[in-house]
C-alpha cells in the first residue's frame, strides 16, 4: 500500500478522531507503523484499566460473540500477549510512558480492535481508488498541499476530501482545489429563510468582493449561502462550498446545479469521506472549517439564535475580523446582524468596507458599482428615459405592488407598467408574482 493509502485507512477507522489519530501518530509516527503493529503494541496506547473499566459500564452493550458475563472474566484474565505483567494491560516501555504521560486522551479495547478489525488492503485500495473515479482528492494533515491556515484552528480535520480543480493565473495562486497562502478568503454566512433584501445584499457583495480576486467560502446551504457562491461565480470569481455530508452528496438537492458549477469552477470541500449522509450534527463541526479557511466571515441577515453565529463564534476564537450587514430594527432576521455589529463587528454597507480591510493598498474607485447608491450605480450603466430611472429607484430587493409604484413616483399607472416592462426586458427588474416588481438579484 502507498502511504496516501495508509492515511486514508487511518481517516476513516470507525470511532478514532483527530486527537487519538494525533495520539497514534505521536507514539508510532506513521499510519503504515500502526497498520503494521500487533496488538500487545496497540495494548500499550491503551488507557490504563479501560479494559476493566469497559467491562464495568453499566448498559455497556456485550458483545455479540461473547455469553453473558463473558466480557469481566475477559477483561479479569490473564491476557497470553502480557502473562507476565501484573495488570491486565502491559505496562508501556520508557520511550511510551513518556510520550504517554499527562495526555487527556483515552484510547480503549473497543478502539484497538477496531484498528485491527478495519486492516482489509483490498479494500482500502478499492476505496482509495475510488475517490478518483468520482473526481475527488484526498489531502490529509500531513500533506504539503494541507492549507496552513486549517492546522492553526482548534480540533483541525484529519483530512479533507476535495473536488474540484483551479487553472493557475497570475493573479492567483490557488493550488489544486484549497485556497492557499496567497489569496484572501471572505466565508459569508446567514440565514436559510433570507428575505429578498438578503439576497440581493448578499449576491452584490459577494460578487463585487471575488471580483477583485477574493475567494468567496460558504457551505451551499439555501439562503444566504446560496446567493453568495452565486454572486461569485457571476462575475467569474472563485467560491468553495464546505460540506457536512461526503463531497459526492449534493445537500440540498435543490442546489444541485450550482454544486456542478462550483465543481467546475471552484471547489467542494469535506471532511466528511464519500458516502456520508448530511446529518445535523455534521453541520455545526464543518463551520469551524469555513471561518479556518478564511480571512473574515460576513454576516447578512441571522436571527438572534441563527446557526450561522456558531461560524462567528469559531471566526472570533480563530481571531477572524467579523463584518455584519445591518438590517431594520425589529426584524426577526435582523436581530443576530445588529447585536454584532453593537457587540464591534463591523458595519458593511459598501464592498469597500470589507475590501479596504482584506486587501493591501485598496483604493476605492468611484467609478465602480461598489457604492452605497446600488440602484442609481446599475441604472447609469443603461440608457434609460427619466421615467425609467424614477420608477427604478423606488424598487428594491423585497417586492414592490404596481400600486404603490405609481404612488412612489407619482406617474400613472399606464406609465409606471411601461417603465417596468422596458426595464423587465433589459434585464433590470423582475416580476415575482403579478404586479409585484423588484430589482434582479
Amino acid at each position: 500500500m502507498t502511504q496516501d493509502e495508509y492515511y486514508y485507512w487511518l481517516a476513516n477507522i470507525s470511532n478514532i478522531g483527530i486527537k487519538k489519530i494525533s495520539l497514534l501518530l505521536e507514539v508510532f509516527e506513521s499510519p503504515e507503523v500502526i497498520f503494521k503493529a500487533s496488538k500487545a503494541e496497540l495494548l500499550e496506547v491503551l488507557t490504563p484499566g479501560a479494559e476493566l473499566s469497559e467491562a464495568l459500564t453499566p448498559g455497556a452493550e456485550p458483545s455479540k460473540a461473547l455469553t453473558p458475563g463473558a466480557e469481566l472474566s475477559k477483561a479479569l484474565a490473564p491476557k497470553p500477549e502480557l502473562s507476565k505483567a501484573p495488570a491486565p494491560v502491559a505496562e508501556p516501555s520508557e520511550a511510551l510512558a513518556s510520550s504517554l504521560s499527562g495526555r487527556r486522551v483515552k484510547l480503549h479495547i473497543n478502539d484497538i480492535n477496531n484498528i485491527i478489525n478495519s486492516r482489509n488492503k483490498d479494500k482500502i485500495k478499492r476505496d482509495y481508488a475510488g475517490l478518483a473515479d468520482k473526481g475527488i482528492r484526498f489531502i490529509h494533515i500531513r500533506d504539503g498541499r494541507y492549507p496552513e491556515k486549517l492546522k492553526k484552528i482548534y480540533d483541525p480535520p484529519f483530512a479533507l476530501y476535495v473536488k474540484g480543480r483551479f487553472p493557475k493565473e497570475e493573479r492567483f495562486t490557488w493550488e489544486e482545489g484549497l485556497p492557499w497562502e496567497g489569496p484572501k478568503c471572505l466565508a459569508v454566512v446567514g440565514s436559510r429563510e433570507c428575505s429578498g433584501y438578503g439576497a440581493g445584499m448578499t449576491g452584490y457583495l459577494a460578487g463585487a468582493v471575488a471580483r477583485e480576486g477574493i475567494g468567496i467560502i460558504s457551505g451551499l446551504a439555501r439562503g444566504i449561502d446560496t446567493h453568495a457562491h452565486e454572486g461569485a461565480l457571476s462575475v467569474g470569481g472563485k467560491t468553495y462550498a464546505v460540506l457536512g455530508c461526503g463531497a459526492d452528496i449534493c445537500y440540498p438537492r435543490e442546489n444541485f446545479n450550482l454544486y456542478m458549477a462550483i465543481s467546475e469552477d471552484g471547489g467542494i470541500i469535506s471532511e466528511y469521506a464519500p458516502g456520508v449522509k448530511p446529518i445535523s450534527c455534521n453541520f455545526p463541526m464543518r463551520n469551524r472549517i469555513i471561518s479556518g479557511l478564511s480571512d473574515g466571515i460576513l454576516v447578512v441577515e441571522a436571527g438572534k439564535k441563527s446557526g450561522a453565529l456558531i461560524t462567528v463564534d469559531m471566526g472570533l476564537d480563530q481571531g477572524k475580523d467579523i463584518y455584519a450587514v445591518p438590517g431594520r430594527v425589529g426584524d426577526r432576521l435582523s436581530e443576530g446582524c445588529n447585536n454584532l455589529i453593537k457587540s464591534g463587528a463591523k458595519l458593511v454597507s459598501s464592498p469597500d468596507d470589507i475590501l479596504e480591510e482584506l486587501l493591501n493598498n485598496y483604493k476605492k474607485n468611484d467609478a465602480k458599482c461598489n457604492n452605497n447608491d446600488f440602484a442609481l450605480c446599475t441604472i447609469n450603466n443603461y440608457m434609460l428615459e427619466t421615467q425609467g430611472k424614477i420608477v427604478y429607484a423606488c424598487l428594491g430587493f423585497e417586492p414592490v405592488h404596481l400600486g404603490e409604484i405609481s404612488a412612489k413616483t407619482g406617474l400613472p399607472l399606464e406609465v409606471c407598467m411601461e417603465q417596468l416592462l422596458l426595464l423587465e426586458l433589459n434585464g433590470l427588474i423582475v416580476q415575482k408574482t403579478k404586479n409585484y416588481y423588484s430589482l434582479r438579484l
